[in-house]
């Protein structure tokens, strides 16, 4: 009988060979899913909370010396303009205003008699002018204490709210001590933040306010943005101007709505763009394979990213299917997907 051994390790050889050989295992297409792009000018929606701030404060100081007799507000509290805010003690100004009521009174019969007697040649022109003079003077002392009477009443010069209480009743003060903060109620303004890579759009953007209960409060336009102190958190700090007044505390919470039109170009999601030390990149469809095309972006807006150089409308760009996928690689597209 004929030994086997030597076929055996004929058909081991051939089998091997058979192994390495070109196409011998060449791998399955891999399935993925395209999107054929085209430019699309994507609309956003953004709802936003925020606060309403006012731009500064104002310091209300006492005008009079005196006790302060009460404070008609406390912190929070808002008020409008001409309110009475405290009063301050005027009892000794009143006993001045009625001194001076009565040299005024005195004065005006003075020169009432000096008028007649000058009819008569037995007052001189020189008397009669001194007690012009004289009422004149008394005029203007009982005029000066009701306009200082007037300031112990302390009133708000403007609408707004009050900040602080610097001064409690009983408390004896200075002309111009401290006695409240307002803040004004005109020239309130909406914070917010968004995400810095909007910042481009939100000069473009439509903005709209709405209280807490969801009233609508009309539209704002953006004051300033400014990038925020940490650079991690990748947000911007929005102040907008409203078109009118509001009618809210400042600190109170507001619901903002951002809406923008994007440029017009070509738009991809966020999963199908990658990125490595060559910078970034889309893998497309090319006769069957896997092709790596670099390409520049801009913004980024609901989950798609701007491609502003690099690809051409019409070009399979693949989306899903991605892991794994390497350049040259052959593909069988499963799923392509719609202009969205």
């Amino acid at each position: 009988m004929k030994n086997p051994l030597p076929f055996k390790v004929f058909a081991a050889c051939a089998l091997g060979l058979l192994m390495i050989l070109p196409g011998a295992h060449a791998r399955e297409p891999r399935q993925v899913a395209v999107l054929e792009v085209a430019p699309e000018t994507p609309q956003l929606r953004l709802e936003l909370p925020g606060r309403v701030v006012a731009p500064g404060t104002v310091g209300i100081r006492t005008e009079e010396e005196g006790r302060l007799l009460s404070v008609a507000v406390e912190a929070g509290d808002r008020v409008d303009a001409g309110e009475e805010l405290a009063r301050i003690d005027d009892t000794l100004l009143r006993a001045s205003l009625d001194k001076a009521i009565a040299n005024r009174k005195q004065a005006e019969m003075d020169l009432k008699r000096q008028l007649e007697l000058r009819k008569s040649h037995v007052a001189t022109e020189d008397e009669v002018t001194r007690a012009r003079t004289a009422l004149q003077v008394a005029q203007a002392e009982e005029a000066v204490l009701r306009t200082r009477i007037a300031r112990t009443r302390i009133r708000a010069p403007f609408a707004g709210s009050v900040v602080r209480r610097m001064a409690e009743p009983g408390t004896v003060l200075g002309a111009r001590d401290d006695l409240l903060l307002l803040q004004p109620a005109t020239g309130l303004r909406v914070e917010t933040w968004i995400p810095v890579q909007l910042l481009p759009l939100a000069r473009q953007a439509r903005w709209t306010l709405q209280d807490a209960a969801g009233q609508p409060l009309g539209t704002a336009r953006l004051e300033f943005g400014e990038p925020a102190a940490a650079a991690e958190s990748q947000t911007v700090h929005i102040r907008l101007l409203p078109g009118k007044s509001l009618s809210l505390a400042p600190g109170s919470r507001i619901a903002i709505g951002m809406s923008v039109t994007a440029p017009a170009g070509i738009w991809l999601p966020l999963s199908a763009i990658g990125e490595d030390s060559q910078g970034r990149h889309v893998m497309i469809v090319d006769a069957g394979k896997a092709r790596r095309v670099a390409v520049e972006t801009g913004p980024t807006i609901s989950g798609k990213m701007l491609v502003s150089r690099g690809l051409q409308p019409g070009t399979r760009v693949i989306i899903r299917g991605l892991g794994g996928l390497h350049e040259g690689d052959a593909v069988r597209i499963h799923e392509e997907d719609g202009h969205e």
